[in-house]
């Protein structure tokens, strides 16, 4: 199930790199995967295309959580 919701994302976002909703959709079939540090990565792109993106958010903070990390720390650089 998780696997075919994964590629599901990645060919949303093969159609639309900018997809803020792709990326965090992508980002929750990996955190379920326990994939926690490419799961942060996609969390944080989605945030990056959309800064409004709650779903993004969230997961970012959830992940963060996992990790030991402050809830909205992220490792790109504006």
């Amino acid at each position: 199930e998780n696997e075919t919701a994964k590629k599901c994302f990645e060919t949303a976002l093969n159609l639309n790199p900018h997809s803020s909703q792709a990326c965090a959709g992508l980002g929750e079939v990996l955190f379920l995967d326990e994939k926690d540090d490419q799961a942060k990565t996609m969390f944080e792109w989605g945030l990056k295309n959309n800064p409004a993106n709650q779903f993004a958010q969230t997961g970012l903070e959830k992940v963060n959580q996992n990790l030991g990390l402050e809830d909205l720390h992220v490792s790109y650089m504006n």
